[in-house]
């Protein structure tokens, strides 16, 4: 299991590995006994201090931060379908993370709605952060059934703490224009299911 710092409102350059008690690994970096002898070099000590600390109030906040989060994702999901013709919602409904949408916009590429939401001071995604620069469709989304149109037209968003409560309706309003100002120069089907 990995965590990461970063991803609990912690800093960047901080994780932790956790491995089976059976599991051998091999050292990344050879030279030295630090980290158990899997990496050479000087530990980030500021980093791990601000992990631990982000990993302590995450404990002690978890459920606040979870709440509030998935409030915010499902006021922007309802806002968004009912603004945009053709959105679907993917994953499942409830077991997910707090906070994070997935949705595909029929008929109107991923990448030029991210230009434009970047343009308004957004940040979204299309598809996982691992795939993002191949550019093409998701084959998660491919498998579930979804058309490749579809597929192309897949977006991601992410609330949370750092998220104000207004945001969910200023992201949704920003998304309906965008994507109608899209379709309008579009010759692409809306896709669907």
């Amino acid at each position: 299991m990995t965590l990461t710092a970063h991803l609990m409102y912690g800093p960047q350059g901080a994780a932790a590995l956790r491995v089976r008690g059976d599991l051998r690994l091999a050292p990344l970096i050879e030279g030295g006994e630090q980290e158990g002898g899997l990496r050479a070099g000087a530990e980030p000590l500021a980093a791990l201090a601000g992990f631990g600390a982000a990993a302590l109030l995450a404990t002690r906040e978890g459920g606040r931060r979870a709440g509030e989060s998935e409030a915010r994702a499902a006021r922007f999901r309802r806002a968004a379908a009912s603004g945009i013709d053709g959105l679907l919602m993917t994953g499942h409904p409830d077991r997910r993370v707090p906070g994070h949408v997935s949705l595909c916009v029929g008929g109107v590429d991923a990448e030029a709605m991210l230009r434009d939401l970047d343009a308004e001071g957004i940040a979204a995604a299309s598809g996982s952060a691992c795939t993002t620069a191949v550019r093409k469709p998701s084959h998660v989304l491919e498998a579930i059934g979804l058309d490749p149109v579809t597929a192309r037209g897949a977006l991601t968003f992410s609330f949370g703490d750092l998220n104000s409560d207004d945001e969910p309706d200023l992201v949704s309003q920003a998304l309906c224009r965008i994507v109608t100002r899209l379709r309008s120069l579009s010759l692409l089907p809306r896709g669907g299911r």
